[in-house]
């Protein structure tokens, strides 16, 4: 009975999976592999909250097994519980009897310390499970992030590729191409991967990459498209690529080989000197002087900002601010125009506000599925603050002046003191839970004063 529902589970058929075991819990409610692939089914199902029910219940009855605690650690993760998860994967370290045992709790350890910015120690248990098995495609991956973050570029875009063809990155093969190695005069596509965020980021890359090859197709969020054709003329832009069917031109059919975006930085970005830092998208120019002429009318300072990014699985419980505690950016330009650029609407926090500072959302710039609409705007402003989120990468990769937030538990392309893609963005990183909104707010003064100066 197990079997099967082992077997359903494993290939998405969750419903008949849980029928059995339910059947199995049933007759023995404690009996640990029903309990098991329970846990397993709901993490599928996204109700990690009830899995870490049961494998909390798995490891108060079996202590000393150290799957158990692993098990534990995962469901922890998953909900962002990471000093929790980071604790069981340590005692399932601690439990275990073989190398072999090492190696999962060793891989998903590292995992929760990328999470919460600990590079040096993701990396020492990276190398530890690869002491194990060289050939482990997570623990690889891993590792390339711990290298990006400390930017050991040659390392981490190799090491990086590993999770090429995962959930996560998958590999999307147009006609039966393989993956680009970086060969020159090949016609490739490079298909899009992650957020928005993720791919403007990718972006920097295309110039480059197109001087390498024959033609260059990229496959993108079909929000970007239009934005991207504008900021790359040379290259031909879809944004099909969860479409069933490839309503491509004939001509563009004929491909050599394909990469997730992401990993095109492998063959060009290979060294800190490889990033220039210069902006590369070209929003509306008809449309951006719109904008200015409606700043113009307002004859003050305008200031877009962003105050929450993400979602729950990507940490945004911790890439948050409240408008209250951005006060002491809006006081530090009195009589400013302060222009929401959060991508969910954003009038119930606006209206809700205390302050007496002046907050708008433009709906019809943010709240849209073209993100054309959104770069217009944001080019036309004096200046960006935000906590991580994609208009960081919107903003950076358009030149404007920009000051990011940056968690305690940062994403890796926060790892170093700068954005290398970005010269125009400056980060403020989070202390022991203070975000320093001071250090913002003088930031913000200085750079209207120095500007008025000139």
């Amino acid at each position: 009975m197990l079997e099967r529902a082992r077997v359903l589970a494993e290939n998405g058929h969750l419903a008949e999976a849980w029928k059995e075991c339910s059947n199995a819990l049933q007759e023995n409610p404690e009996s640990p592999h029903a309990m098991v692939l329970a846990s397993f089914i709901l993490e599928r199902e996204g109700k990690p909250e009830a899995a870490w029910h049961i494998a909390k219940r798995l490891t108060q009855m079996y202590p000393n097994e150290s799957a158990g605690w692993t098990n534990l650690g995962k469901f922890a993760d998953t909900m962002w519980r990471m000093e929790e998860a980071k604790g069981c994967y340590q005692k399932a370290l601690s439990l275990a009897k073989s190398k072999d045992q090492e190696l999962g709790p060793l891989v998903n350890l590292a995992a929760t310390y990328l999470q919460l910015g600990d590079w040096e120690n993701g990396k020492k248990c990276s190398e530890r499970a690869l002491a194990i098995d060289p050939d482990n495609r997570k623990a690889t991956h891993n590792l390339g992030i711990c290298q990006l973050a400390m930017q050991d570029w040659e390392h981490g875009w190799a090491n990086y590729r590993a999770s090429v063809g995962s959930i996560q990155r998958p590999a999307y093969s147009y006609t039966g191409e393989g993956l680009w190695e970086g060969e020159t005069g090949q016609t490739v596509v490079l298909s899009g991967e992650q957020g928005l965020g993720d791919e403007i980021n990718a972006a920097s890359t295309f110039e480059d990459v197109r001087a390498m090859c024959k033609r260059l197709i990229v496959d993108c969020d079909p929000r970007l498209v239009n934005l991207f054709r504008r900021s790359f003329p040379g290259i031909t832009f879809y944004g099909t690529r969860n479409d069933a069917e490839l309503n491509w031109a004939q001509e563009d059919r004929q491909i050599d080989a394909s990469l997730p975006m992401m990993q095109a930085h492998e063959y060009v970005r290979t060294s800190s000197e490889a990033f220039n830092g210069k902006p590369y998208l070209k929003a509306d120019p008809d449309r951006i002087e719109m904008w200015k002429g409606l700043w113009r009318s307002k004859k003050r300072p305008v200031v877009g900002i962003a105050w929450s990014g993400g979602i729950k699985s990507t940490g945004s419980d911790f890439r948050r601010w409240t408008l209250a505690d951005m006060q002491p950016v809006f006081d530090a330009l009195p009589g400013a125009h302060f222009v929401s650029l959060q991508y969910k609407d954003a009038q119930g926090e606006i209206d809700a506000y205390q302050g007496n500072a002046d907050i708008k959302q433009y709906q019809f710039a943010t709240l849209t599925k073209d993100y054309d609409d959104t770069a217009a705007l944001v080019a036309s402003l004096d200046m960006v603050v935000s906590v991580q989120t994609s208009v960081i990468h919107l903003a950076g990769a358009l030149g404007v002046p920009t000051l990011c937030g940056v968690s305690s538990n940062s994403q890796w392309r926060y790892g170093g003191d700068t954005l290398p893609w970005y010269s125009c963005v400056e980060l403020f990183r989070q202390q022991g839970g203070d975000w320093g909104m001071q250090a913002v707010a003088d930031r913000v003064r200085s750079h209207f004063q120095l500007r008025k100066a000139a």
